[in-house]
This record gives structure tokens, C-alpha cells and sequence, in this order.
């Protein structure tokens, strides 16, 4: 029953979606892109994360002009070792990266909106975290990107998408090259 799981009859967006890059896809189709200046955040559903760092991350990025954020990655985290530069460091508020991964990103919505168009069609995302955000940032004049060390997050499984072939016939790896391509032609 909608209103047991639902008391305060909140309206319920739910699309089966076969990864994150169908997934923002689907997210901005229905719900459009967010207002001026604000983000849209993406979590992956194995992700631990404090709903009030949610909060405070959002704050930080305010503060800090960042046009895309993270939280860190704690150190038992199973992605820990794959991505060293998305490590929490304890005795910060935030260190800039150049990327940040597709499984928490915060996307200002003017990034969002130029970057969408490499990720058509893309089921997986990959690629779309490390060449299409950065690239679009660049194009955009505001690269700032950032990992929130005081938002820890833990990944409770290990990368599932690598091997996987979508819908679209494409394995993860050949999504990302797409989006390569789309980028070079977009650069001429």
C-alpha cells in the first residue's frame, strides 16, 4: 500500500533504469533540470551516506563555487584502493580533484545541462565522469571540482557494470569511448 511505505503522500518518481547514465537521464527527463545555481545529485543505492551530510555538502559547495562535489571515499570503503584521490583526508574540509565518480556526484545544474548531451544513450555513465564533466567545465569557464572530506561516504559493493553489455548492445567500456567520440567531434 502506497500510503503505509508513503505516510505523507508524497508524489513517488520510480522508472526501472539498467545504470547511472540511464538513470540521470531518466532523472532529468521527468523531473527537469534544477533551478539556476543548484545541484542535482546522483547516489548510487549502495551508498552509506549521512542524509545531513547531503546537507553540509551542499553548503560547502555553495561556500566554495564548486560546479561539481562529492563526498570522500572512507578508507573502508571497497573503492578505496581504485580511486586514492577521492580518499577522505581527515584534517580537511575539502580537497579539489579533477573528477569526481559517478557513483555520488552533485552536478550544478549549467554543467548538468551542457553535459547531458554526450551521456544520450548511455546506459552505464562511464566516461561521462571523467571526459564529459571536466570538458563541459572547461567549455564553461568554472572547472571546480571537489571532494567534501567532512561528507564520508562508504561503497557497500564492489563494481558490478564493468563486464555488463546494456541495452543499447554496448558494453560499459565501448559507452565510454562513445562519449570520447562525441566530445572530439563537439571540439572539431
Amino acid at each position: 500500500m502506497l500510503f503505509r511505505s508513503n505516510p505523507h503522500g508524497f508524489e513517488v518518481v520510480s522508472v526501472a533504469t539498467e545504470c547511472k547514465g540511464h538513470l540521470i537521464e531518466e532523472a532529468v527527463h521527468r523531473l527537469g533540470l534544477p533551478p539556476e545555481g543548484c545541484f542535482a545529485g546522483f547516489v548510487d543505492d549502495d551508498v552509506v551516506l549521512r542524509f545531513s551530510d547531503v546537507v553540509s555538502l551542499l553548503a560547502v559547495a555553495r561556500i566554495h563555487r564548486l560546479s561539481a562535489v562529492q563526498p570522500a571515499v572512507t578508507l573502508n570503503s571497497s573503492l578505496c584502493n581504485e580511486y586514492p584521490w577521492l580518499r577522505q583526508r581527515t584534517s580537511l574540509l575539502l580537497h579539489r580533484v579533477p573528477v569526481v565518480e559517478i557513483m555520488a556526484p552533485f552536478i550544478r545544474s549549467d554543467l548538468l545541462s551542457c553535459s547531458l548531451p554526450f551521456l544520450r544513450g548511455v546506459r552505464s555513465g562511464y566516461g561521462f565522469d571523467r571526459f564529459a564533466l571536466p570538458l563541459c567545465a572547461e567549455h564553461l569557464g568554472d572547472w571546480r571540482f571537489a571532494v567534501v572530506d567532512s561528507c564520508p561516504m562508504s561503497h557497500a559493493r564492489p563494481l558490478s557494470s564493468v563486464l555488463r553489455r546494456f541495452s543499447n548492445g554496448l558494453l560499459s567500456k565501448e559507452e565510454e569511448l562513445l562519449i570520447r567520440q562525441r566530445l572530439m567531434l563537439a571540439m572539431g
